[in-house]
């Protein structure tokens, strides 16, 4: 007991009763208790809400394992177009030189679908576009 608590002066220390310094030392002690206490509750409290927070969207947890009052989240609803590029759409394969620059025009007349290999014989007014 001889060096004062901290915020107390070193002359009012002295002047004050053994028993009141045990008794502020007592309290010190006790409060340095508290404090790490505090922390470890603290430090607890943390983990307990993570866990509380987790559900099998957000974790490693089977969707079985989240309890009665989980709801699932609603699906978006579809914008209503068709997947892929869309009619305007630019596209990205290789670009074709203008009609003007063109040297030579080779007419193509496959013998078969190359989808379904039926043999294809004349010509189709209105061929289906690759991928239909």
């Amino acid at each position: 007991m001889s060096a004062p608590p901290a915020g107390i002066p070193e002359a009012d220390w002295l002047l004050w009763p053994a028993t009141a310094k045990a008794f502020i030392v007592a309290q010190q002690q006790e409060i340095e208790e508290h404090r790490n206490q505090l922390v470890a509750l603290a430090t607890e409290l943390a983990q307990l809400r993570e866990r509380i927070g987790r559900s099998s969207r957000n974790s490693s947890k089977p969707p079985s394992s989240d309890g009665p009052g989980f709801k699932p989240p609603e699906r978006r609803k579809g914008s209503g177009r068709k997947r892929g590029a869309q009619p305007g759409h630019p596209g990205s394969g290789p670009e074709l030189l203008p009609i003007e620059r063109v040297d030579e025009v080779v007419e193509h007349h496959p013998d078969a679908c190359r989808r379904c290999g039926t043999l294809l014989a004349g010509e189709d007014p209105q061929p289906a576009p690759p991928g239909d």
